[in-house]
């Protein structure tokens, strides 16, 4: 396993390239358990015929974890709107082509994402008593059947050099309704890209609006554990805005 070349580094991994192999290397502070379900949550979505990377291994390594996967060639949909803003109406009608194809796969064994959305918040860096309402809130929202990607984004997708496209970071996926995956992407859209783009996604949503803007906080709220300082102020006010209560 050689980890020479870096090819991106988030909040707790990076990813390295060796030869036709991709390896995510997690800190210390990621639990074993989430490293082995994202790469069972990977595998899983390959096998229900979804565009996703072989996974190769998940195994320990001095400093915590990593998972090997097969390594895709081409460009993230992120890198070209930033090499070409011209194309970032194509980019978002690719991104909800795949949002479709992910919710209506036959993918199973997933968590349930009000399971997961609580469990996140319970754990998140927020007063007690707004914890306790906002998985209150949790608890009240339908369920859904859906599998969702839970960070589908831009960078998670791939234009591969060999056409088609394939989606990565499955450590997120769940199961539930389809306007909670929702909600994420337009949170992701509107932090990483703009609010322009994140209104250009919504317009292709078949989810209810009134449903996604429940969501909304919930879901905020659920990411501002592993959230950097720039991601928490951005999250935060979405999680009191009023026209989200």
């Amino acid at each position: 396993m050689n980890l020479d070349r870096v090819i991106a580094v988030r909040n707790n991994k990076t990813v390295y390239q060796d030869g036709d192999t991709c390896i995510k290397v997690f800190t210390g502070r990621v639990a074993a358990a989430d490293v082995l379900r994202e790469a069972a949550n990977q595998a899983a979505a390959r096998d229900a015929g979804l565009p996703v990377p072989e996974v190769l291994a998940a195994e320990r390594v001095p400093d915590g974890w990593a998972i090997a996967s097969r390594f895709i060639y081409g460009r993230t949909l992120s890198d070209r709107v930033r090499r070409h803003p011209e194309e970032r109406d194509s980019a978002i009608r690719t991104l909800a082509q795949v949002r479709t194809q992910i919710h209506a796969s036959k993918l199973n064994g997933l968590e349930s994402l009000k399971s997961r959305v609580s469990r996140l918040i319970a754990r998140a860096p927020l007063a007690e008593d707004a914890k306790a309402e906002l998985i209150a809130r949790t608890s009240r929202m339908p369920d859904g059947a859906s599998p969702c990607h839970g960070d589908l984004m831009l960078s998670n997708v791939i234009e591969c050099a060999d056409d088609g496209f394939a989606v990565v970071d499955w450590a997120r996926a769940c199961r539930g309704r389809a306007a909670a995956d929702d909600a994420v992407t337009l949170l992701l859209l509107e932090m990483e890209e703009s609010a322009e783009m994140a209104n250009a996604y919504r317009s292709r949503l078949d989810s209810d609006p009134r449903e996604i803007a429940q969501w909304t906080p919930l879901v905020a709220a659920s990411r501002t554990m592993m959230a950097n300082e720039r991601e928490r102020a951005f999250l935060i006010p979405k999680i009191f805005s009023p026209r989200n209560i």
